[in-house]
């Protein structure tokens, strides 16, 4: 009889602890964009633009779930023409056919090691090369391997061969 008694009141204790650990699990899984640093020193060394920010967002692709970083660049000096024609096609999407490199942004761990090599979607508004103006870079990155990452830094690298 006692025991029958306490069922209600295990259950309710039962049920708080599930609820919980599903909230503490939650938020684990909830990465904030602050918790992750963007690194854009190769950029502003050779093309002369100048980090300003970043967002991240939730998006679906073909059912699988991705964040979607934008990272708001500016441009620190003027570029000339042939600056400006080399950038637009390398900061546009998948590889230039003018190029022998692309545009490739890393993820990498608490660790520093790399855990992902991600393609740049095309750029959020036209790339100018004023001095002043600024675009967003985007990038998709899968949620799992977002989760894990602690920086993102864009390079220049070789073009991978098909």
């Amino acid at each position: 009889m006692r025991v029958a008694a306490c069922a209600p009141v295990l259950l309710v204790l039962l049920l708080c602890l599930v609820a919980g650990a599903a909230e503490e699990n939650k938020k684990a899984d909830e990465k904030k964009k602050e918790d992750v640093k963007v690194v854009t020193v190769d950029l502003e060394e050779r093309w002369g633009t100048k980090y300003k920010s970043h967002t991240v967002e939730d998006v679906t692709d073909g059912g699988i779930p991705k964040k979607k970083v934008k990272v708001l660049l500016e441009f620190a000096k003027n570029a000339t023409e042939d600056e400006l024609r080399v950038m637009r096609a390398l900061f546009g999407p998948g590889p230039s056919a003018q190029l022998n490199y692309q545009l490739w942004v890393y993820c990498f761990d608490e660790d520093n090691v790399s855990i992902g090599k991600f393609e740049l979607d095309k750029p959020e508004k036209e790339v100018s090369g004023r001095k002043g103006d600024a675009f967003r870079l985007i990038v998709a990155i899968d949620a799992k391997t977002f989760m894990k990452t602690c920086k993102i830094e864009a390079r220049e690298g070789e073009k991978e061969r098909k």
